[in-house]
């Protein structure tokens, strides 16, 4: 990928033949092909085209001897909610998650870099969504909040 970039700016750059143990021959005795050259455009993702996964969350409860470290926030307060995409121990508040995502909700998916659909999967239709748990009250006030708030619709 380098060379080809380097070649595109008019930089000669020599290139290895493939090894011949990284193609054995196949049973007929003929040698296999080689495999297909990577390019840049084989392996880039054009700007904004990419999906990223829906993730589960993980939820948990700030103590006295368990205090969360926080993305946002560093250490939560004892008692405050935190949540993290499965898995990985990176905890927000949720009180500041929803704050976050009411003002700046492209601020939300840089707090994990990107590598998950936080807004789709924890406030979206999935089977993920946080809103699964607030019930018919929880639902409407999140309703009402969104759209004070300047969130949009309810969820997203």
């Amino acid at each position: 990928i380098l060379s080809e970039v380097l070649a595109a700016r008019g930089v000669p750059v020599a290139s290895l033949p493939p090894s011949a143990a990284a193609s054995p021959p196949a049973s007929d005795g003929v040698p296999a092909p080689p495999p297909p050259a990577l390019t840049l455009g084989s392996v880039s993702t054009p700007e904004g085209s990419g999906r990223v996964p829906l993730v589960d969350f993980d939820c948990a409860l700030s103590t006295v001897r368990e205090r969360r470290s926080c993305l946002y926030s560093f250490d939560a307060q004892v008692g405050t909610k935190v949540v993290a995409p499965v898995g990985t121990g990176a905890w927000i508040g949720l009180s500041a998650l929803n704050r976050l995502r009411r003002q700046d909700p492209t601020k939300v998916e840089p707090m994990w870099h990107g590598r998950y659909g936080i807004l789709g999967s924890w406030f979206g239709g999935s089977g993920y969504s946080l809103l699964q748990y607030v019930g018919p009250g929880g639902y409407a006030a999140s309703a009402l909040l969104d759209i004070g708030g300047g969130g949009g619709a309810p969820g997203g």
